[in-house]
């Protein structure tokens, strides 16, 4: 309990607040809130009261632990003499305030940020949005560009179930076109697409470009042109708005959710006259102010991966706040200390950069296989990502497929997925976990690409000396691809390569009693009646197919066995008895006294699909 009378340090008591705690079935009471201490050095001492009170919360925590954030209004007393930068958000999401700062970035992103610059205007899509914000003359309209050079803004949103129902809403089809080129109906249009054009009049620009409105919804052969620009259309906008709040287009993006505060008044002790406060928020456990855009579900589609990677400047609206992020750095409306790009590897925002200078050279001198390293990685993090049509895998990710193209050399073939110059690694990915891949019923790529299987997949590391070994047996010696489109980096039809390398027959497939170390590899593999390997399939059911084969891919040393996430050979099978045609079950390892398994087995062509 504290003394009513006393004043500690010049703050003054506050009245009572209540605020609501979703995890519990009660309320939390905080009452007397008081701040004392020297120098920057506070401490926060709150009367709560919590009924009742069972011992662990939802997440695990003790519930008599609560963490609370501290606040004050940018450039006040309590602000300025409290050592505290982080302020509260205001109510408004396009209040004066917030517009200045995101004036203020943009113009400093412009002036100051080099890998953010282009040297001339980028051409406007084939079609955008006239928001007409600086005459006013018109309402909002579709208009055809002819690609003349202009400023437009692009927009980054998840659909969602209720977006593509037919007549729902007025999207762009070959039935109205002429009638979106005089206006568009934007009061019947999805929240979030009228959030996003009343923010590019507020920002004083002219164009934006909607993938619902710009692309002909109706007409495939359309679609099949336009996605094939997207990387052109997300790296040429000057700015990317991202309704990083809305889990689909209906809910909008402008509408906030804060977190209710206590105000603690603070007076200046010599200057009694001198009024101001602070503000306390109860802290979620465990999170950060960027997680505001990295939990989202925007943050978990398919699509959104790429175009947060290549948009030179993102403006993310998120629940309770406005963040910014650029090639160069990330900031928001927390007025947390900005920090250097993190979510934009800075190779690709380097190469980006020097193209749009005039250059094509490869960032730096780097090995290819450690630039191949690089998009490996991107692709492990690409393959968690949700799509309405897993289809659209390859298509999604061709922009950035690009861009990695340009970074390795402009003489490496990108196939499904895969480089050339590094296939035989890159046939050796592996699922993260099987029971929760699968593969679909329509055609999403070949059977070796890793866009087969939907699931979380990863390759072998080369940051392990031994297994920076290129005693790679296999050779590519033919690609043969059906693109479904003009992109030929994006969808595909079907697809084959003819590979040249040791088969060996699989008689059984069991389970071991015993798994030990080798949990990624769960099933016996006998030969004769010979155990020789151990495999881990792609997709669990696929153990029971029948005339399975194993496909030497690296030569395996002793010990290598103990290294289970680095697998040798390849689980196949035959889909032809006529000729040599397999299709990917997984992938395996010998057992350590097996080594000399392909000895004396001769190489054979065959076809992979």
């Amino acid at each position: 309990m504290f003394d009513e009378e006393r004043v500690e340090h010049g703050l003054l008591r506050s009245e009572e607040e209540v605020w609501p705690v979703p995890d519990w079935d009660n309320k939390v009471t905080v009452s007397n809130p008081r701040l004392s201490g020297s120098g920057y050095e506070y401490t926060i001492r709150l009367e709560c009261n919590v009924r009742p009170v069972p011992p662990r919360s939802d997440r695990g925590e003790p519930l008599g632990l609560m963490r609370f954030d501290l606040w004050a209004d940018e450039g006040s007393t309590a602000a300025s003499q409290g050592g505290l930068s982080m302020r509260l958000p205001d109510r408004d999401t396009l209040s004066d305030a917030n517009l200045k700062r995101i004036n203020g970035w943009l113009h400093h992103c412009e002036s100051q940020h080099v890998k953010c610059r282009s040297e001339n205007r980028s051409a406007l899509p084939t079609r955008v949005i006239s928001v007409d914000s600086m005459q006013g003359a018109r309402k909002p309209h579709l208009l055809v560009t002819d690609g003349k050079p202009a400023r437009y803004v692009a927009l980054s949103y998840c659909w969602g179930p209720q977006m593509g129902e037919p007549g729902k809403y007025p999207l762009l089809r070959t039935s109205n076109f002429q009638d979106l080129l005089q206006e568009i109906p934007m009061s019947l249009m999805p929240q979030t697409i009228q959030d996003a054009v009343e923010v590019v009049k507020k920002l004083g620009l002219e164009y934006i470009w909607i993938d619902a409105l710009c692309i002909i919804q109706d007409s495939r052969r359309d679609w099949e042109t336009e996605s094939a620009r997207m990387k052109d259309i997300y790296e040429g906008a000057y700015l990317t708005i991202v309704a990083t709040s809305a889990g689909s287009s209906t809910d909008g993006f402008l509408q906030r959710s804060l977190a209710p505060s206590v105000t603690v008044s603070y007076r200046e002790r010599e200057d009694p006259g001198v009024d101001s406060c602070f503000f306390i928020t109860r802290a979620v456990a465990g999170r950060a102010p960027w997680d505001l855009v990295d939990l989202t579900t925007w943050n978990k589609r398919g699509w959104t991966y790429q175009e947060r990677l290549l948009s030179r400047r993102l403006l993310h609206f998120c629940s309770s706040a406005v963040f910014w992020e650029c090639r160069y750095l990330d900031s928001s409306e927390f007025n947390v200390k900005n920090r250097q790009s993190y979510n934009r590897p800075s190779w690709i925002s380097t190469t980006i950069r020097n193209e749009s200078m005039g250059a094509v050279e490869p960032m730096d001198s780097k090995s290819h296989y450690e630039s191949c390293e690089r998009s490996n990685n991107q692709f492990t993090r690409y393959s968690a990502r949700i799509f309405t049509y897993k289809s659209d895998t390859l298509a999604a990710l061709s922009g950035l497929a690009s861009v990695f193209q340009r970074v390795h050399s402009m003489e490496d073939e990108y196939i499904a997925g895969l480089w050339r110059q590094d296939f035989s690694h890159g046939l050796l990915w592996m699922v993260h976990d099987s029971s929760e891949s699968y593969r679909g019923s329509e055609y999403w790529a070949p059977s070796w690409s890793w866009a087969s299987v939907a699931g979380l997949i990863e390759w072998p590391s080369r940051t392990i000396e031994r297994h920076q070994r290129n005693d790679f047996t296999i050779e590519l010696l033919d690609v043969n691809l059906d693109v479904a489109t003009e992109n030929a980096m994006g969808s595909l039809h079907g697809g084959s390569i003819r590979v040249r390398g040791r088969l060996r027959a699989v008689d059984q497939v069991s389970k071991p009693t015993e798994w030990g170390s080798l949990l990624r590899y769960r099933y016996d593999l006998w030969c004769d009646g010979v155990l020789v390997g151990n495999g881990g399939f792609d997709v669990d059911g696929d153990e029971r197919v029948e005339d399975v084969w194993l496909l030497q891919v690296k030569l395996q040393q002793p010990g290598d066995v103990f290294f289970p996430y680095h697998p040798t050979m390849l689980l196949l099978h035959r889909i032809s008895r006529a000729s040599m045609k397999v299709m990917r079950l997984g992938c395996a390892v010998l057992e350590d006294d097996m080594l000399g398994f392909f000895d004396g087995c001769e190489p054979q062509d065959f076809d992979f699909f």
